[in-house]
C-alpha cells in the first residue's frame, strides 16, 4: 500500500452536498473537513470553469470548442492515435496546450496537436509541427482558426539541434493538406520578436533563424495560397478569450491544482465533492506496487476517484506499468502527486484493468477523456515513456518546469510554468502532445453559505415529447424582509428539463426571502404550457451549507387536430357494392386512445376523426371493393398527412371509387405436339359465342401455328362461347386434335388471359426404313469374307439412334426401321484389303436416299463388292550403242513366260526402235516367271551385240502391283574399209620434182576420227588409208605441181571417187599419175672467126615455153621438131643429178608416211 505523506491546505470548513428529490428541499451538513475557497466551484465537466476560450459563456476548459463554421465538430478521435492521410474526421478549436511561462520544444519531440497557447517565449530548438500532427487524433483546429499563441518571442534556430538535420535550420510546420485536398492551416499571433525567417524580411533582419511556418508577413492578405499561415504581433486572444484568468499564482491552474484538487487526496474521510452540476460522490482509492506493476483499485463507489502517487515511479529504462481496476462506468479519476521536490514518474503502459491486452490499453485511452494527473507543487517534473499515456495533466507551481516525453501524450496539458517537450530525459524519441478533450466532473470540498436551487419538473401528456435540453429560464427577486441589505436584488438561472437542479447566488444573507418566477417557456412543438406551479415559493435563505430547493412545474398539453375522409364514388352504374371500409393508421393515439381505425362510408358520406398530437402521421388505405358485377378502382389523396391544430375538418382526405362493369374473354391456345417433321404449320378453326363483345362480334375464325395465341375479350360475363377445328391434314403423316375445355365454357370476369382454351394437335409421322444387302463377285482366293460399313440418317430412327455400323457377308442383310418418312439416310462402306488381291466396291443407290412410308424391305441398298486377283507384268525398253552407220533400225524381243497372263498368252513379242519403251505385257500371276530373249540380227553394215537387263523375271517379286522393268541393250559395230593412193609419174625426164601432195577427203571419219588428209608420194609409192565404215565415199585430189625444169601436167586420178567396202585396203587403189614435159633446147649461134681468141662467153639462158594443160592418160612427147639434139654434159645433165638426189629424200619419206600408215 502506498500512502502519500498528505498536506493539508486551505481553511476548515463544512462541505455543502446537493440534493434534490422530486419537488421537495431536502438540506444535509456534511462533516467539517477542510474547504477549498469559496469562490473555487469546478465546473459540471471539465478541468477549469470558465470563461473560457472559444466556448459559451462561461464554459469550461477542457472540453471541445466546436468552430462556428464547422460541420464535423467534436467528433471522430482516432483511438488509438493514427496517421492523418486521407481527410480530417473532426474539429476542435479548444486549446490543447496551456503554457503559463515558456516553451521549449526540444531533442526528441514531434509535435503539439491543436492550440498550442504560450504566455511567454517559445523555442523550437528542432523542426516540430504544432496545429496539425502527422499522426493523432484527427480533430484539430479548423482552416484558419488559431494554432499557435505566442506572448513573448518566438525563435526557431539555425542550425537546428538535431543531429539528424545535419547542419540545416529548424523549421516549425503549421498546417497539413490531406489527400482528399482539405487543407487547415492555422493562425499565428507572437506578441515578441520574430526570430525566424520571413520572406518579407531581408537575410539581415533575421539572420541565423528557422522557419515557422509558411509565411511571408508582406503578402497575406488574403494569402497568396491556401497553404500559406497568417501571422501577426497581435496577441489580444491572451486577454480577450480568458488565458489570463488562468496564469500566475492566482489563476486558476495554480489555484484549482493546488487549493482544490490536490485538497481531496489531504482528507481520506471526505466523501463528497462540489462543482457547478451539484455534488459527486467521493471515493478515495488505492495504490498497490508489484514489481514494475503499480495498481489503482476502486470499489465502484465513487463519482469521482481520488488516487495519490509517489513523486518517484520506475526509472529510465524500467518504467512501471500503471493498472485502473473497479472504477464504475462514468466515473472521473483523478490522480494526485502531491510532493513539492522533485517528480519523476517514468511509466509504461497504461491499462484499464488488471490485463495486458491491447484492448485493455485501448481502453484506457478511450476512458482518458475522465482521467486527470494533477501534479500541485512540485517544481521539477518529469513524466514520460515510451507509450501512448491517456489522461490530461494539470500543474499548480507558477515556478515549475514540466518535461513531457511521452510517445504520445493523449489529453490537455495545463501549466502555469514552464513546458518542455522533450524525449532526453525519457530516452525517446518523436513524442508528440494529442488533443484529446477532458469532459469528465471534478469537485471542491467546500463550505458553502446558505442558497436556494432551482429544478425543472415537467407533468402532462406532452411531458414525453420535451427534450430533456430544452431550456427554461427562472427568475429569482430578494423579496424580504425589509431590512435585508439584498432587498431588491434580481437574477435568472438557466435549467433543463432534465431534472438537473442549478444552485443561485452563494452569496445572499441568511433569512432572505426569494420569490421565484418563470419567464415564458420555450416553444416546443406540438406542446401547450400551462401556468407553472413554484413549490416552494418564496423560500428563505437558510445558514451554511444549507440549499432551499424550489421545483418549477409545468403542465405539457399536447396541441391537437384530426382529419376527415371525404368518398365520392364515379364509372359505370350496376355495382352491388355501395358502403366502403377506409383504413387510418396513425403515428400516435388521439384522445380515445385510437391510433388506428375503419370508417364506413356509402358515396357522398363524410366522417371526422380528431384528437391526435400535433405532428403525428397519419395514412390512409382502402381495400379494394368487391363486387358481383365489375370491378372498383381507388384513388386515396392524399395518403398521409401530418396532423396539424385544428377541429380535423380542414384537413380532408378525399377517396374515390370508380366503378367498371366486368368483363371477360378467352385466348385461344395452339400447342403441336408428337413427332418431328410434319408438313403442316398453321391450323384454322372457328370460335362461338351467345353475346357479341365491344367489338359487336360473336363469332370468328382463326389461325396459329404452334405457341401462337388469339386473345379475344370484351365479353359480358356470363356469355357461353366455344370453339372449334378444322382438320388438319399432312403429307407426312396424321394428325389428332383435342380442345381443352373441350364444348361451351362460360366467360368470367377477366381479360383474355383469363380463360384459356387449347387446342392441341399431336403429329404421328409415318415411317419406312431401309435393308443393306451385301454381293460378293470377280475372281476367286479372296481372304476377306466379312465386309463393313457406316450407315447415317438425319432423322432418329424409333430407337433414337440416327446412324451405326453394319457387318456382312456375301448375300447377307440387314435391316433398319422406324424414319420419319423424309429422313434423308447414307450408306458407306469402309475399304476392304485383301492379301490376295484388289477389291472394288459399288453402292447402290450411291450417296443420299430418302426414306419413304414403308418397311425395311421397301428400300434396298445393295453393296457389291469385286474381287480382282493380284496380277503384275514387265515392260521392255530398248537402247542402242555402238558406232553410227547400221543399217537396221528395228528390233524384235521375244519373251516367254511359265504361266499364261489374263489374255491366255504365255510368250510373244516385241517390235522397238532404238529408245522405245513397249506397252506393259501385265496379267500374270504374282510369282510367274518370265525370260526375255532377242533374235540375232542381222546387218550388212556391221555387227550387233545385245545385252538383257534382267533377262528373266519374276512377276510380283517388287510388289504386287509392281510392272518390272526389262531393258534390251544393242550395242553396234560398223563394218570397215579404206584405199590405197599409188604415185605414178611420167614423162620427159629432168623434173625437179620429185614428192608430190595428195589430198582426200571422204564422208565419214576413220577409226581415228579422220575424215580428210593429205599423202606426200614420189614415183611409185604408195598410201594405204583404212578403218572407215563400209560405204562411205571418198575423193582423192591433187594440185598441179610446178617445176623449175619444165611443166607438169594436169594429174590424172583414176578412179576420181571410191566406196569403201569390207577389205584391209588395198583392194581399192587410187593411182595418181603426173606428166612432166621438158621444155624445147634454143639453138646456139656459131661462132665467127677472128684473129684472136675470143674471149670465153656464158651460155645464153634458155627460154622455157609453159608446158600445156595436163590431160588425162599417159603422157606423150608432142609430135614435129624445132629443137636440136643435146650433145655433151650440159646443164640438163646437172639438172638431172639434183632430181635425182630430191627423189631419194622423197622416196625417204613416203616409206617413213607408209610406216605410219
Amino acid at each position: 500500500m502506498i500512502r502519500t505523506a498528505l498536506r493539508r491546505r486551505g481553511a476548515a470548513g463544512a462541505a455543502l452536498v446537493l440534493a434534490v428529490s422530486g419537488a421537495l428541499a431536502v438540506v444535509t451538513v456534511l462533516p467539517t473537513a477542510d474547504a477549498a475557497p469559496a469562490d473555487l466551484l469546478p465546473p459540471a465537466s471539465g478541468i477549469l470553469p470558465g470563461p473560457a476560450a472559444g466556448g459559451d459563456d462561461p464554459g469550461s476548459w477542457g472540453p471541445c470548442v466546436p468552430d462556428p463554421d464547422a460541420t464535423d465538430n467534436c467528433q471522430g478521435w482516432l483511438i488509438p492515435p493514427g496517421q492523418i492521410v486521407t481527410s480530417f474526421p473532426g474539429t476542435d478549436d479548444g486549446p490543447s496546450v496551456v503554457v503559463g511561462g515558456d516553451f521549449t520544444a526540444d531533442l526528441g519531440s514531434a509535435e503539439t496537436e491543436g492550440l498550442l497557447v504560450v504566455n511567454g517565449d517559445a523555442l523550437f530548438n528542432k523542426s516540430y509541427n504544432v496545429g496539425v500532427a502527422g499522426g493523432g487524433t484527427g480533430v484539430v483546429p479548423a482552416h484558419r482558426a488559431d494554432m499557435l499563441v505566442v506572448g513573448g518571442d518566438g525563435t526557431v534556430v539555425n542550425p537546428s539541434l538535431d543531429p539528424q538535420a545535419g547542419g540545416g535550420p529548424a523549421t516549425v510546420g503549421i498546417g497539413l493538406t490531406t489527400t482528399d485536398g482539405t487543407s487547415r492551416f492555422g493562425d499565428i499571433h507572437v506578441g515578441g520578436t520574430w526570430n525566424f525567417r520571413d520572406p518579407s524580411y531581408t537575410e539581415a533582419s533575421n539572420p541565423g533563424f528557422g522557419r515557422l511556418g509558411d509565411i511571408d508577413s508582406a503578402n497575406q492578405s488574403p494569402p497568396a495560397v491556401e497553404q500559406q499561415n497568417v501571422i501577426d504581433h497581435d496577441t489580444s486572444v491572451l486577454e480577450d478569450d480568458h488565458y489570463t484568468d488562468l496564469f500566475g499564482a492566482d489563476g486558476k491552474m495554480a489555484r484549482y491544482s493546488q487549493q482544490c484538487y490536490a485538497e481531496l487526496s489531504t482528507d481520506t474521510t471526505a466523501t463528497t465533492v462540489t462543482n457547478e452540476g451539484g455534488t459527486l460522490t467521493l471515493e478515495h482509492g488505492t495504490v498497490t506496487e508489484s514489481g514494475s506493476d503499480v495498481t489503482l483499485t476502486s470499489d465502484g463507489t465513487g463519482q469521482l476517484v481520488e488516487f495519490s502517487l509517489p513523486p518517484t515511479l520506475g526509472a529510465r529504462g524500467t518504467p512501471v506499468n500503471l493498472h485502473f481496476v473497479g472504477v464504475a462506468d462514468g466515473a472521473t479519476v483523478l490522480v494526485n502527486t502531491l510532493s513539492t521536490g522533485t517528480v519523476s514518474q517514468f511509466i509504461g503502459d497504461v491499462y484499464w484493468g488488471s490485463g495486458t491486452s491491447d484492448d485493455l490499453k485501448a481502453r484506457a485511452l478511450t476512458i482518458g477523456n475522465h482521467i486527470l494527473w494533477n501534479y500541485p507543487f512540485t517544481t521539477d517534473l518529469t513524466l514520460g515513456g515510451a507509450t501512448q499515456f491517456p489522461g490530461s495533466i494539470l500543474v499548480g507551481e507558477t515556478t515549475s518546469t514540466t518535461s513531457v516525453g511521452f510517445s504520445g501524450t493523449n489529453g490537455r496539458i495545463y501549466t502555469p510554468g514552464d513546458l518542455v517537450h522533450s524525449g532526453a530525459a525519457t530516452s525517446t524519441s518523436g513524442d508528440e502532445l494529442h488533443t484529446y478533450p477532458f469532459t469528465g466532473a471534478l469537485g471542491c470540498l467546500r463550505a458553502v453559505p446558505g442558497t436556494f436551487s432551482v429544478q425543472k419538473a415537467i407533468t402532462g401528456e406532452g411531458a414525453s415529447t420535451v427534450p430533456d435540453d430544452t431550456a427554461f429560464t427562472a427568475h429569482w427577486e430578494v423579496t424580504g424582509p425589509s431590512d435585508s441589505p439584498d432587498l431588491g436584488r434580481s437574477g435568472d438561472l438557466t435549467f433543463l428539463a432534465d431534472g438537473t437542479p442549478v444552485a443561485g447566488p452563494t452569496d445572499l444573507q441568511e433569512g432572505d426571502e426569494v420569490t421565484i418566477s418563470e419567464v415564458t417557456p420555450p416553444d416546443v412543438p406540438g406542446v401547450d404550457w400551462s401556468t407553472p406551479t413554484f413549490s416552494p415559493n418564496p423560500v428563505t435563505i437558510g445558514g451554511e451549507n444549507t440549499v432551499q430547493a424550489v421545483t418549477v412545474t409545468n403542465t405539457a398539453t399536447l396541441q391537437r387536430g384530426g382529419f376527415t375522409i371525404d368518398k365520392t364514388v364515379a364509372g359505370d352504374s350496376g355495382a352491388s357494392t355501395t358502403t366502403f371500409d377506409i383504413g387510418w393508421q396513425c403515428s400516435a393515439e388521439n384522445l380515445d386512445g385510437d391510433d388506428s381505425g375503419t370508417v364506413h362510408l356509402t358515396g357522398g358520406g363524410s366522417e371526422t376523426i380528431t384528437g391526435f398530437p400535433v405532428g403525428t402521421t397519419c395514412t390512409f388505405t382502402e381495400p379494394a371493393p368487391d363486387d358481383d358485377h365489375g370491378t372498383w378502382a381507388s384513388a386515396v389523396d392524399p395518403t398521409s398527412l401530418v396532423i396539424e391544430e385544428g377541429d380535423g375538418t380542414s384537413q380532408v382526405v378525399t377517396v374515390m371509387n370508380t366503378f367498371t362493369h366486368a368483363v371477360g374473354g378467352f385466348t385461344i391456345r395452339k400447342t403441336v405436339t408428337g413427332d418431328p417433321g410434319a408438313s403442316t404449320t398453321t391450323f384454322t378453326g372457328t370460335w362461338t359465342c351467345d353475346a357479341p363483345n365491344a367489338d359487336g362480334r360473336s363469332s370468328g375464325t382463326w389461325s396459329l401455328s404452334d405457341g401462337g395465341r388469339l386473345g379475344l375479350d370484351g365479353f359480358p360475363t356470363g356469355t357461353t362461347c366455344s370453339v372449334a377445328e378444322d382438320t388438319p391434314t399432312d403429307d407426312n403423316g396424321t394428325w389428332t386434335s383435342s380442345i381443352d375445355p373441350s364444348g361451351p365454357f362460360t366467360i368470367t370476369e377477366g381479360d383474355a388471359s383469363a380463360r384459356v382454351v387449347t387446342v392441341t394437335n399431336t403429329f404421328t409421322h409415318a415411317v419406312g426404313g431401309f435393308s443393306i444387302v451385301k454381293t460378293v463377285t470377280g475372281d476367286d482366293g479372296a481372304s476377306t469374307t466379312t465386309f463393313t460399313g457406316r450407315w447415317t440418317c438425319d432423322a432418329a430412327d424409333a430407337q433414337g439412334d440416327s446412324s451405326g455400323t453394319w457387318s456382312l457377308e456375301d448375300g447377307g442383310t440387314v435391316a433398319f426401321d422406324g424414319f420419319p418418312t423424309g429422313t434423308t439416310c447414307s450408306v458407306t462402306e469402309d475399304r476392304p484389303t485383301d492379301d490376295n488381291g484388289t477389291w472394288s466396291s459399288s453402292i447402290e443407290p450411291e450417296g443420299d436416299f430418302v426414306i419413304t412410308e414403308g418397311t425395311s424391305a421397301t428400300q434396298v441398298v445393295r453393296v457389291t463388292n469385286t474381287f480382282t486377283s493380284t496380277v503384275g507384268g514387265f515392260q521392255v525398253s530398248k537402247l542402242v550403242r555402238g558406232d553410227d552407220g547400221a543399217s537396221v533400225d528395228t528390233f524384235t524381243i521375244d519373251w516367254s513366260c511359265d504361266q499364261p497372263n489374263a489374255d491366255g498368252r504365255s510368250s510373244g513379242s516385241v517390235t522397238l526402235h532404238a529408245g522405245d519403251e513397249s506397252d506393259p505385257i501385265t496379267g500374270f500371276p504374282v510369282g510367274t516367271t518370265c525370260t526375255i530373249t532377242e533374235p540375232a540380227v542381222d546387218d550388212p553394215s556391221g555387227t550387233w551385240a545385245a545385252t538383257i537387263t534382267p533377262a528373266t523375271v519374276t512377276i510380283g517379286s517388287e510388289g504386287t502391283s509392281e510392272i518390272a522393268a526389262v531393258t534390251v541393250t544393242n550395242t553396234f559395230t560398223a563394218s570397215r574399209g579404206g584405199f590405197t593412193i599409188q604415185k605414178e609419174v611420167t614423162g620427159d625426164p629432168g623434173a625437179s620434182t620429185t614428192s608430190f601432195a595428195i589430198d582426200w577427203r571422204c564422208s565419214a571419219a576413220n577409226a581415228d576420227g579422220d575424215d580428210s588428209g593429205t599423202v606426200r608420194l614420189t614415183d611409185g609409192d604408195t598410201a594405204t588409208i583404212t578403218g572407215f565404215p563400209v560405204g562411205t565415199t571418198c575423193r582423192v585430189t591433187e594440185d598441179t605441181p610446178s617445176d623449175d625444169n619444165g611443166t607438169w601436167r594436169t594429174p590424172t586420178i583414176d578412179p576420181g571417187e571410191v566406196t569403201i567396202a569390207e577389205d584391209d585396203g588395198t583392194t581399192q587403189v587410187v593411182t595418181v599419175t603426173n606428166t612432166f614435159d621438158a621444155p624445147t633446147p634454143t639453138p646456139t649461134p656459131t661462132p665467127t672467126p677472128s684473129g684472136t681468141t675470143p674471149a670465153p662467153t656464158s651460155p645464153a639462158p634458155s627460154t622455157t615455153t609453159p608446158a600445156p594443160a595436163p590431160t588425162s592418160g599417159p603422157t606423150t612427147p608432142s609430135a614435129g621438131g624445132g629443137g636440136l639434139a643435146v650433145t655433151g654434159f650440159d646443164a640438163l645433165t646437172i639438172a638431172a643429178v639434183g632430181a635425182f638426189l630430191l627423189a631419194l629424200g622423197l622416196a625417204a619419206v613416203l616409206v617413213a608416211r607408209r610406216r605410219r600408215s
